[in-house]
């Protein structure tokens, strides 16, 4: 189930999308594995003044089952390496603010935390990690509000870049 009411897809001024997801995987699907995963979000765009836009994520995952180590839920946030942190279930939170300095150009700049938790394991004994960074964009194409740039992130482990094509949120 997806219910999107931003005023882009590509790079939100404004708007929320929500997304709920569940997926079975059995002998009846054909699958060679027993499990089932649920997985939501929640993106939040508004903006605080006519230049400055503020975004803000949830994301949340729980796996069921005999889950095979690809298919774990592990933290996506820039700046982590993929699948570092795994385990039954994952919580992100993340919030990204952008400064529009002209009609083209925009600055970011972004932090979030991220609790994987293993089985039998309370909120408490979970593993917290985080990430912050900043980046620029470029207004491609401003009929679509589609943006374009470079962000480059740091986590507990190590540093990244991305490129980015529309918002990193986007899947």
């Amino acid at each position: 189930m997806d219910w999107d009411r931003r005023n882009t897809i590509f790079t939100p001024d404004s708007g929320y999308r929500i997304n709920v997801a569940y997926s079975v995987n059995d002998d009846w699907t054909g699958s060679d594995y027993k499990f089932e995963k649920l997985e939501t979000f929640v993106h939040y765009f508004f903006p605080v003044t006519n230049k400055w836009i503020s975004g803000l994520r949830f994301e949340a995952v729980q796996s069921y089952g005999n889950v095979p180590f690809h298919q774990l839920p592990s933290i996506k946030l820039r700046g982590i390496t993929a699948y570092r942190y795994q385990g039954q279930a994952t919580l992100v939170t993340e919030t990204e603010q952008r400064f529009d300095l002209n009609t083209r150009w925009s600055v970011l700049a972004y932090g979030g935390l991220g609790k994987v938790f293993q089985k039998n394991e309370n909120f408490a004994e979970a593993k917290t990690v985080y990430n912050y960074g900043t980046g620029f964009r470029y207004l491609v194409a401003r009929t679509y509000g589609l943006r374009a740039g470079i962000d480059v992130a740091k986590g507990p482990d190590s540093w990244g870049y991305y490129i980015v094509f529309g918002h990193k949120w986007n899947r």
